[in-house]
């Protein structure tokens, strides 16, 4: 009897959360993420979109080698999911940043960056949720005096969002 009632109580909490995430990420949410390669094509470059319902659609763009287009890259797009609950976990990572105060450059002399080296990978991500849309774009050859990326919240963002969909399952190098 107490196995059983233990284990209807954690049905019941699971339950719970799964309506919880689902009820705090807006219907209206879209995650966008661009990441760029670098200049001289050594890290992957893709799209990311991420809806509230956890649909995820990534697609890695087709890069030339010496010899041609690499071969295994045919630039289709891929759909998976992820969870509600990780959706809301992707959220809280914006608000956790300040997103939508944060400007809509860091590159070169935008944004305020201090210093600007060259060749640097960038990622511009946007966001749609509750009616309000933001894109930014940072580029990482922006950092501060001791060559850290600046801002460093937002070199954090895109890493957090690769880490919570895994988009290293898909990517071909």
């Amino acid at each position: 009897m107490a196995k059983n009632l233990t284990f209807a109580l954690v049905v019941l909490v699971a339950a719970l959360s799964a309506a919880y995430a689902q009820s705090s990420v807006p219907t209206d949410t879209v995650i966008k993420m661009h990441r760029f390669t670098e200049a001289f094509g050594v890290l992957p470059e893709y799209d990311l979109t991420i809806k509230s319902d956890g649909t995820v659609i990534f697609k890695q763009m087709p890069f030339s080698v010496i010899s041609g287009p690499h071969p295994s890259i045919t630039g289709e797009p891929i759909e998976s999911t992820i969870s509600v609950a990780t959706v809301a976990a992707l959220l809280a990572e914006f608000e956790r940043v300040k997103f939508f105060s944060l400007h809509e450059r860091y590159s070169k002399t935008e944004g305020g960056c201090p210093v600007y080296y060259y060749d640097a990978i960038s990622t511009e991500i946007s966001i749609t949720v509750n009616g309000k849309s933001k894109t930014v774009f940072h580029d990482y050859g922006c950092v501060d005096k001791d060559r850290n990326t600046y801002p460093a919240d937002l070199q954090d963002l895109p890493t957090k969002i690769d880490t919570l969909v895994n988009t290293k399952q898909w990517i071909k190098q």
